[in-house]
């Protein structure tokens, strides 16, 4: 049976429903950033229907499609791709706990904020990019920050608020934030003022605004990160109890497991 025009259906008494699935019975379209979304046949909005208002609302998929597009743009793409829970070994047991730890963070809904830090090569990015993963694959904005590079383009722009609100405010306000090496500088030297007062900003917007998720990795501890400035480290400890992981040790670095058999 041909379904029924708009024309037809607003001619006749049928229900809201029907009204609404009419409207949203539409040929599908080719997919942005090969996302197939079979809820929307990838127009990224949906029709509802309400009497006789009828309104467009954006479909799940229109997020993940963007987010994917800004990671993608960020250099993170390949990174997503490959930086799994299941691609995360754990032949030792404080992997084991880095991994159910943060598995965890992610399917708890009372969580708030999940730092790790330790050295470099422990699997820090690995498993935040792993947690980021898993949020964007439920349709939740993600934004990756890299704290080396960014803090640069802030600072630099400091001086104009239209393009350091340009830069910031997004990072303020997407539902997932992942900072990774937060704090890390050139040749291992205190962070600056300017770093400090450029954390706080951003990091107590989120702290105010408790629904927002941020992940942090950093090779800094939290006792560091509370002598470098109180407010900003007083911050991150309070938002990532229960998901604080400090991985400790000196020979923890993942990259030079080969090296370290050869020896």
């Amino acid at each position: 049976m041909k379904p029924l025009s708009f024309q037809a259906l607003l001619d006749f008494d049928v229900s809201d429903e029907e009204y609404e699935k009419a409207l949203n019975r539409r040929k599908k379209v080719e997919g942005r950033e090969g996302i197939d979304c079979p809820l929307c046949d990838n127009h990224e909005y949906t029709w509802i229907v309400h009497g006789n208002n009828r309104e467009t609302k954006p479909c799940i998929c229109a997020n993940k499609r963007n987010s994917i597009a800004r990671i993608r743009k960020s250099g993170l793409l390949e990174q997503i791709k490959r930086c799994t829970f299941s691609s995360f070994q754990t032949p030792e047991k404080w992997q084991e706990i880095v991994k159910e730890t943060v598995m965890k963070y992610v399917s708890d809904e009372n969580r708030r904020w999940l730092l790790v830090s330790g050295q470099s090569g422990c699997g820090k990015s690995h498993i935040c990019t792993a947690a980021c993963n898993e949020f964007l694959q439920a349709g939740a904005e993600v934004r990756y920050m890299r704290w080396i590079d960014e803090s640069i383009l802030l600072k630099a722009s400091i001086n104009s608020d239209v393009d350091y609100n340009k830069y910031m405010n997004p990072l303020k306000n997407c539902q997932v934030l992942y900072i990774d090496d937060f704090w890390k500088t050139q040749q291992g030297q205190q962070p600056s003022p300017a770093d400090v007062r450029l954390a706080f900003d951003l990091l107590d917007y989120r702290y105010c605004n408790r629904n927002l998720i941020t992940i942090i990795s950093t090779e800094r501890t939290v006792s560091d990160l509370l002598d470098i400035d109180m407010a900003v480290g007083g911050r991150i400890y309070e938002m990532t109890k229960g998901y604080c992981l400090e991985i400790g040790g000196n020979n923890k670095n993942w990259r030079l497991r080969d090296l370290r058999g050869v020896i």
